[in-house]
């Protein structure tokens, strides 16, 4: 199996997913009256923050650990998909031949 979001216990090596150990509304936070400026960045947010460190312990030697997140954004634009700009499809008729015999 190659999956990038399993985790080890670092005692008997026990794995989990990480959807096991940490709490999706805890782990991606929750944002919520986000406040933002002139330039669309963001100023406040009143919700929960993200947070990426997990204590746990093994269900199988019963050691306990912490799990640490390393997290990363990977932002690419898609120039196809962006219709700011002027952009016109050119359209041809369909042509429709009938063979008569």
């Amino acid at each position: 199996m190659n999956r990038k979001d399993i985790i080890s216990c670092p005692y008997c090596g026990a794995e989990y997913i990480a959807g096991e150990i940490f709490i999706p509304d805890f782990f991606l936070g929750k944002p919520q009256n986000i406040e933002r400026d002139s330039n669309h960045k963001i100023i406040e947010d009143y919700g929960k923050q993200m947070d990426s460190k997990e204590t746990f312990t093994c269900e199988f030697c019963s050691t306990p650990f912490d799990v640490v997140a390393e997290i990363t954004f990977n932002v690419i634009e898609k120039p196809d998909y962006n219709f700011k700009s002027a952009y016109s499809t050119p359209l041809e008729r369909t042509k429709l031949f009938l063979d008569e015999e």
